[in-house]
């Protein structure tokens, strides 16, 4: 992305988050919503990969403090709190509806299903399947079991987008009748690799 878009995309960013309800009660808001949830993203923009990563880093770099409105960095409990209290799906929304309107230019969509590493909870993993554009923004993303829950995940998946004019590729394992007929039906071509 251009510095031109990255701008645009925190604008817009910006913007959504202001929208969405803060489940804080008032004497829990020090720092404002929008704000929060933009460090994190401009945190994960500039590689960083936990909270206590960025919350260190912006400690040092007045012009940010400046711009999201601080004189000083949240602590790390902030975070804790807000997400113990937070509904997240909105976000994961907003998140990607900006980055798609923004980026999704290209004709070519990926699915691919994965493990996370290190999401050992109770004898299982957690399985993802990701929609998702060459420049690797998501489109989608959503859990699934690893055996045959993938073309399931897929499926619900590809049904809530736009595929007209585009490209699906994905493992063979997604070369599935209904899969690809969800795919012609939404205006789109498949391929396997």
């Amino acid at each position: 992305m251009s510095p031109n878009e990255i701008s645009m995309f925190l604008y817009r960013l910006r913007a959504g988050f202001r929208r969405l309800p803060d489940p804080r009660r008032g004497q829990g808001r020090r720092y404002q919503l929008d704000a929060l949830l933009l460090l994190l993203v401009l945190g994960f923009l500039r590689n960083l990969t936990t909270i206590q990563e960025i919350l260190q880093r912006t400690s040092y770099d007045r012009d940010l403090l400046e711009f999201l409105g601080w004189k000083r960095i949240p602590a790390q409990g902030t975070y804790t709190n807000l997400f113990q209290q937070m509904d997240l799906l909105p976000v994961n929304d907003l998140l990607r509806q900006v980055g798609v309107e923004l980026a999704w230019s290209d004709t070519q969509v990926a699915v691919d299903g994965k493990t996370i590493k290190g999401s050992l909870h109770r004898d299982k993993r957690l399985h993802v399947v990701n929609v998702a554009t060459p420049k690797g923004i998501a489109l989608s993303q959503a859990s699934s079991e690893p055996a045959g829950g993938e073309i399931k995940s897929a499926l619900k998946q590809l049904k809530q987008l736009d595929l007209q004019g585009k490209v699906v590729s994905g493992d063979a394992m997604f070369s599935q009748r209904e899969l690809c007929e969800t795919i012609e039906e939404k205006g789109g071509t498949g391929y396997s690799n």
